[in-house]
């Protein structure tokens, strides 16, 4: 989105920094880039593939030629020692192929995008975090080193039960997409609210404060709904009896007054508008 000639991306993704617009393609802007490299700690690049700044000589080997404990920062869709190497990427493909997609949407439904760049921000935060490591390791040997990340890998790591579930069972639990509520866990799920939609969050030691809340004490002398797997194999029953619960309300607030009246934990489904004005973000 373009205002008045600033697009709205560059403005986000570059607040507070300061820049400097050289056409790499001419011999005296590379050298220009090489002179200031001599003097930094850290070059960071997010290029598709590693032959991009090779072609320029300004890969890690030649940053390193003109200072040797250089840290050298790539961030790209699938790394630099994949097959996929020198392949484009961007967020929705690395969503794509790390399988949170997989894991998103209905189950009956196609795989759907989260809605929000995970690849993209979570990938900078492994890069970030790891240059303070590797300053620290520089501070400690004097040593500078080449750190690779793939969007994809950090990703993966966002995965919960299902590579373990599948490891424990061996192979009989296969992930798949649950929906609206977790498909091994009751309550975990959204929920319909009068005005919008609740996320309520209670394992064991919770079931109890969600029965007494909803003014359903008897459920927790049902044989069935003893442990999180048994109230998930009959959640369709017990979001009914939830959500008829909360229509019983005249706000989404007032539900969500009586749920931390009984220690249940949950949160509004708010969207980023309204998460900006929201008195939590506003006091963080």
């Amino acid at each position: 989105m373009i205002v008045e000639g600033r697009s709205a991306w560059y403005v986000q993704h570059n607040r507070g920094k300061k820049s400097l617009c050289v056409d790499w393609d001419r011999p005296e802007a590379r050298e220009l880039l090489l002179e200031l490299a001599r003097d930094v700690d850290i070059v960071a690049e997010n290029f598709s593939s590693a032959e991009v700044m090779g072609r320029r000589g300004l890969d890690y080997e030649s940053i390193r030629a003109v200072n040797p404990d250089v840290i050298y920062l790539s961030v790209s869709c699938f790394g630099r020692t994949s097959p996929w190497a020198t392949k484009p990427g961007y967020d929705y493909i690395a969503q794509a192929v790390s399988g949170i997609m997989h894991m998103t949407g209905e189950p009956d439904g196609p795989p759907t995008m989260v809605g929000s760049a995970l690849g993209d921000t979570n990938g900078a935060v492994h890069g970030f975090a790891s240059l303070g490591y590797a300053l620290y390791h520089r501070e400690r040997t004097g040593r500078g080193q080449h750190i690779d990340i793939a969007m994809t890998d950090c990703l993966f790591h966002f995965h919960e039960g299902q590579l373990e579930m599948n490891h424990f069972t061996n192979g009989e639990w296969e992930p798949k997409r649950f929906g609206a509520h977790h498909n091994v866990v009751f309550p975990a799920g959204v929920f319909k609210a009068p005005q919008g939609w609740i996320v309520i969050i209670a394992l064991d030691l919770q079931w109890a404060n969600v029965c007494r809340c909803i003014g359903r004490p008897d459920l927790l002398d049902d044989p069935r709904l003893q442990d999180l797997a048994g109230r998930a194999e009959h959640r369709v029953e017990l979001v009914r009896i939830v959500e008829d619960w909360m229509a019983g309300f005249g706000s989404d607030q007032a539900v969500l007054d009586a749920l931390e009246e009984h220690h249940v934990p949950a949160g509004p489904v708010l969207s980023p508008l309204d998460a900006l004005d929201h008195p939590h973000f506003k006091a963080r």
